[in-house]
């Protein structure tokens, strides 16, 4: 008699769908070679670095003009180039792919089910799935570049309409007098 009361849950246990299961760092690893992620990554890094360093050396180049100016301007490109070339060889190490890899690992253990890895997995491995992965690097550089210029035009615009504002309530700081409680820094 116990022994039939114990079927259906021994039954509904055997039952449990392995698709909630997380997934496995075997499976974690083959998926980010089969969809070549460590290309994204790099593409993203670069996009950055050249972001960063725009915004840093766009003041210091002179606007491209004929004669000496054009040659001052290469000049300068030079110098920003091997100063790139230097970032990238202290910040872009191996440590750094390691932190990058075992974060995007955490990410996808705490995204995907094991079932929905192997279905990633399966599809890119497919001939189809493998044409998009050949693509996937062109469309991450071109959309990321497009996507910081961007989000670059839009913050420039928020700042420039935002930071008259703020100066002002800095400007009214340097007065002893003055106090600018909390509700009064808001906009209206």
């Amino acid at each position: 008699m116990k022994l039939v009361s114990i079927l259906p849950i021994a039954a509904l246990a055997v039952a449990v769908p392995t698709w909630a299961q997380p997934p496995s760092d075997e499976s974690i690893n083959q998926y980010l070679q089969v969809t070549q992620f460590e290309k994204a990554l790099d593409i993203q890094n670069d996009i950055a670095l050249q972001q960063m360093s725009e915004s840093v050396w766009k003041d210091a180049l002179p606007s491209p003009k004929q004669g000496k100016n054009l040659k001052k301007r290469n000049q300068i490109i030079d110098i920003i180039n091997e100063f790139e070339d230097k970032v990238k060889q202290r910040v872009f190490t191996p440590q750094l792919r390691q932190a990058e890899l075992a974060a995007v690992k955490r990410a996808l253990k705490q995204t995907y089910t094991q079932e929905e890895i192997d279905a990633q997995i399966q599809f890119a491995s497919s001939s189809i799935g493998q044409k998009i992965v050949a693509k996937s690097p062109e469309f991450w550089e071109q959309s990321g570049r497009d996507l910081a210029d961007l989000n670059a035009r839009y913050y420039a615009a928020a700042l420039a309409a935002e930071l008259p504002n703020v100066m002002a309530k800095f400007q009214a700081l340097q007065n002893p007098n003055n106090v600018i409680s909390p509700k009064s820094t808001k906009n209206k």
